[in-house]
């Protein structure tokens, strides 16, 4: 399997879920030396823990429709293609 690739227009789409659904996050993107990072800003430090768990199943389901498998850090903001 080739290397795989986000395009900007997938993180415009997880953005546009995430404030369709009223979750308080922004998805962002680094492309920088070949590869990608990912990494969620939080638009209201109020967030409780349900929208951190809301917010993770959103992104991790629009993944899952493209056969792409991630897993969020330990501080939950940030998280990885596998």
């Amino acid at each position: 399997m080739g290397k795989i690739v986000v395009i900007y227009n997938d993180i415009a789409e997880i953005n546009r879920r995430l404030q369709e659904q009223k979750l308080l996050f922004k998805l962002h993107m680094r492309d920088a030396c070949g590869s990608q990072s990912f990494w969620l800003e939080e638009l209201d430090a109020r967030s409780c823990s349900s929208q951190y768990d809301e917010m993770q199943r959103a992104i991790i389901d629009y993944f899952t429709e493209k056969n792409i498998v991630i897993e969020f850090l330990d501080n939950h903001l940030d998280f990885v293609i596998l």
